[in-house]
Parts: C-alpha cells; sequence; structure tokens
C-alpha cells in the first residue's frame, strides 16, 4: 500500500532548505525584550514575590535634596498583616546587616 500526500496549493514541501534567520513558516519573530533586563536581583525577587501572590508590605525611598520621600504599598490577609507588624524593625534590622548597611 503506498501512502498518498496531499499537497495543497501554495504549500511547501517539508524538506525545503530554509535559509538563516528564517524559519520554514517565515521569518523569525523579533526577540522579545526582557522587561525585568536591568533590575537587581532583590528587585526582582520582590516582583516574582508579588506577582506570586505574596502578603506583603513595600516601603520605596527616593532621595530628596531635603532628605526623602516615603512610598508605601501593603496587600494581604489583614491578620497576617497584623502578626508581622512586631517583627517588622527585626526584619529590616537583619536586612540591613546581610546587606552590611550601618
Amino acid at each position: 500500500m503506498t501512502e498518498k500526500i496531499i499537497q495543497f496549493p501554495g504549500a511547501r514541501r517539508g524538506d525545503v532548505e530554509v535559509a538563516e534567520g528564517q524559519r520554514k513558516n517565515g521569518p523569525l519573530p523579533e526577540k522579545v525584550k526582557d522587561p525585568l533586563e536591568g533590575l537587581s536581583e532583590d528587585q526582582r525577587k520582590a516582583i516574582g514575590l508579588i506577582f506570586g501572590g505574596a502578603t506583603f508590605i513595600l516601603v520605596a525611598l527616593k532621595p530628596t535634596p531635603t532628605g526623602c520621600d516615603f512610598y508605601t504599598a501593603l496587600h494581604g490577609d489583614h491578620a497576617d498583616l497584623r502578626n508581622a507588624h512586631g517583627e517588622l524593625p527585626a526584619v529590616i534590622d537583619r536586612l540591613y546587616a546581610r546587606k552590611q548597611i550601618e
């Protein structure tokens, strides 16, 4: 029994050689830029945790000529946030120590 191959008009055979930078179905798509390109590992970690649905407390600092502005955000279960409240100073102190910030 011989196999019958049906070829549709305009279709190319599967064994056609493909030019560099091309694919059988046309040109390769443009490389998509990584939206996290240029971010530090800590910035990537924070974004990953937030997108992962973690409860979070965020404090961002923006230096000014007279000091700095603070921007805050929080998200999550209120009970979890209340339970964490008393631990936050120690968590911040450990973070500063780990990053060797005095």
